[in-house]
């Protein structure tokens, strides 16, 4: 019986293309109301730039359980050989517990009132699963471009940095490390989007 590769299937590649889209817009939406919280604080308009933060920050969060849920599906197709098992694997749990950030986040919100406990540590623990995926499979990206590797590697470093950094006393830093994050991810997202729905096979394990 012929086996049914999933991550091949057309509704899926579909959603991966969306999804992709979907996190590059997050990503400029999150730098973009980052910069308009220090803007709106330094001219005094106190609430509104809370405001803008509180989104800045839940889009991050966001952002940050979109690629864990696109970084699984990456691995093991984009990869030489399918990358290293050990990462399919983390990147496998991350993306089962991703649906939780929004969910949490959301429930916050509302609420007021964490749903989980430490449930902020949640896309800290997607970010370190990504950048350890990407570090573990750098000798599987070898047909990628010498500048795409370097922001594959780099993008998950930026989103822990600006996620560690989102918080009052280092708003400056934060809105730094949103904005390279947004660099750094536009490119391989844009190009995930397109190539996404024409990948007709998988790599062959070793």
């Amino acid at each position: 019986m012929e086996k049914i590769e999933y991550h091949l299937l057309p509704p899926v590649k579909k959603g991966v293309a969306v999804l992709a889209n979907l996190t590059r817009y997050s990503l400029v939406a999150c730098a973009g109301f980052s910069l308009a919280e220090l803007a709106l604080i330094l001219l005094r308009f106190t609430l509104a730039g809370i405001v803008s933060g509180i989104i800045s920050s839940t889009l991050l969060a966001c952002c940050i359980a979109l690629l864990a849920v696109l970084a699984a599906w990456c691995q093991p197709v984009l990869m030489a050989k399918q990358g290293i098992w050990l990462s399919r694997w983390l990147l496998r749990l991350g993306a089962l517990f991703a649906p939780l950030v929004p969910i949490c986040w959301g429930y916050s919100l509302v609420c007021g009132l964490p749903l989980l406990y430490r449930q902020a540590e949640l896309p800290l623990i997607l970010g370190v699963f990504m950048l350890s995926a990407a570090v573990f499979n750098i000798f599987h990206m070898a047909a990628a471009p010498r500048a795409l590797k370097i922001r594959v590697i780099v993008l998950p470093l930026l989103l822990l940095l600006a996620y560690c950094c989102d918080m009052p006393g280092l708003l400056v830093f934060g809105s730094v490390f949103k904005l390279l994050a947004t660099w750094a991810a536009a490119t391989p997202l844009r190009q995930l989007a397109s190539i996404a729905p024409r990948i007709i096979s998988m790599p062959e394990t070793s």
